[in-house]
């Protein structure tokens, strides 16, 4: 895995899962909370830290909203947060991060260096206005335990991660990709939802809806975007053949193909999930599956294509794969 696919894995998926945080809470700001609340179930060093203390992503939730009432009961208002606990993020769209979330990115390295998890969650706790601090107090802990952590924990533990992607993501074809997230879900929850064809669609985003029909079932492409914006489908491409090819106890391995078009790839899911501390680890292997020979006369062109677009196809592999454990993590939190 090269560096620059691992950054954009990484940034993408702790910005993704703080603007969904944000979301459950009915905001459209992304704060400094959500942030703390993404690297709670980040697969990187930082979260198996937090884990460790026994912080649990339904605890810093509540640790969360309990620090909100309370800024809320100094102005006299007694309410709760607007949100109904549901992550609306790709229903609504259009979110903003604060200036100071900004800020603290910026000062961990932005978020090209989001692969540093350790340094984005030592700029949370040592943030100047305090509210990651008082959230750890309602969390039994504080920014002076969160650190000394830190400084504990050997600074090659983020290139272990990496290197460990990296063994599970090689030897592999050119059209596939692999990558590991933290599922917040006891394993068994983790097997209901990857083995059920008819809950595919819950977080594989290409599928609208999946039906049974003889020994395999028919998926239907999406259509409608979560926002209810209208997706540009061809005809040939709207139905899907959907085959389970393996169940296990920790493994799921399923194939999609265009029923109408013969000449297009193949889609495999492969989804490995063993237990871990307060959830489960998901590994997920995106790979694109040639379903025809490519003709003689074209395959030089091919082949020169392949070069051109490689860095190209790795960040679009990267972003699919990820699309992927993000969609697990989502629906099981």
């Amino acid at each position: 895995m090269s560096k620059l696919t691992d950054i954009i894995a990484s940034s993408r998926t702790l910005a993704i899962a703080a603007v969904e945080e944000a979301s459950r809470f009915g905001v459209r700001d992304v704060d400094l909370e959500h942030i703390f609340l993404a690297l709670a179930i980040s697969e990187r060093p930082a979260g198996h830290l937090l884990r460790e203390m026994g912080i649990t992503l339904d605890d810093a939730r509540d640790a969360v909203a309990e620090y909100h009432r309370e800024q809320l009961a100094t102005l006299g208002i007694d309410t709760s947060l607007p949100g109904d606990g549901t992550i609306r993020f790709h229903e609504e769209g259009a979110y903003d991060y604060t200036e100071r979330a900004m800020r603290v990115m910026s000062q961990s390295g932005g978020w090209q260096r989001a692969a540093d998890s350790l340094e984005v969650l030592r700029s949370l706790v040592t943030e100047p206005t305090g509210s990651i601090g008082a959230v750890l107090t309602h969390l039994g802990t504080s920014a002076d335990e969160i650190i000394a952590r830190i400084d504990r924990t050997e600074r090659d533990d983020e290139s272990d991660v990496r290197q460990r992607d990296s063994r599970a993501a090689s030897p592999q074809p050119p059209l596939s990709r692999t990558h590991t997230a933290f599922v917040p879900a006891p394993i068994e929850a983790v097997r209901g939802l990857v083995s059920d064809a008819e809950r595919l669609p819950e977080w594989e985003m290409n599928l609208g809806s999946v039906t049974p029909q003889d020994e395999a079932w028919m998926g239907e492409t999406r259509t409608v975007a979560p926002n209810g914006k209208r997706l540009k489908v061809a005809d040939r491409h709207r139905r899907q053949h959907v085959q389970l090819v393996e169940s296990g106890d920790s493994r799921v391995v399923w194939r999609m193909r265009m029923i109408d078009d013969p000449r297009a790839n193949a889609r495999v899911i492969e989804v490995d999930f063993e237990p871990a501390t307060n959830g489960t680890r998901v590994t997920v292997r995106f790979s694109w599956q040639r379903t025809s020979p490519v003709r003689a006369w074209i395959r030089p062109f091919v082949a020169v294509a392949r070069l051109l677009l490689r860095p190209v196809r790795r960040v679009v592999l990267w972003v699919q794969v990820t699309a992927l454990t993000d969609g697990i993590s989502r629906t099981l939190r």
